[in-house]
């Protein structure tokens, strides 16, 4: 997922008492370079180009927006297209900052489900691929 400050993807289609659902063009990417699939800080990775695109989740609009960054053990999956793997590790992170919050993922059935729904995103951002990846970075 494209990394905002936090490393989460720009998730301003969320739903509240005044449901406001933006575009993929009007979500910006985060200066901050973390791996959009895993969301550990990565100096040197891949940057994907990619085109903007909306996925619906649940009757939600998410906008996802372009030029993903992947850090190299992502990578070597994504030349893979090891969605279920990428999905498993990314969601570790997830599971844990949820943990003791109404948000929380405490059945086998809301991982499965989450994880489901990362490999739908995953597989609906190859499909935007819009260019070769780029290795980026190199400071060590």
């Amino acid at each position: 997922m494209t990394p905002d400050d936090e490393g989460r993807p720009c998730q301003s289609g969320q739903s509240s008492d005044t449901e406001q659902n933006f575009t993929a063009a009007e979500c910006k990417p985060s200066p901050r370079r973390k791996c959009a699939f895993c969301r550990t800080a990565t100096a040197r990775g891949v940057l994907y180009p990619s085109a903007p695109f909306d996925h619906a989740f649940r009757g939600v609009l998410y906008p996802m927006p372009g030029d993903w960054v992947a850090c190299r053990r992502c990578s070597r999956l994504i030349s893979r297209r090891d969605w279920q793997k990428i999905a498993t590790i990314g969601i570790q992170d997830e599971v844990q900052r949820r943990r003791g919050t109404v948000y929380a993922v405490t059945t086998a059935e809301h991982h499965a489900q989450l994880r489901a729904a990362t490999v739908e995103v995953f597989a609906a951002w190859h499909t935007h691929r819009t260019g070769e990846p780029v290795e980026i970075g190199g400071e060590r």
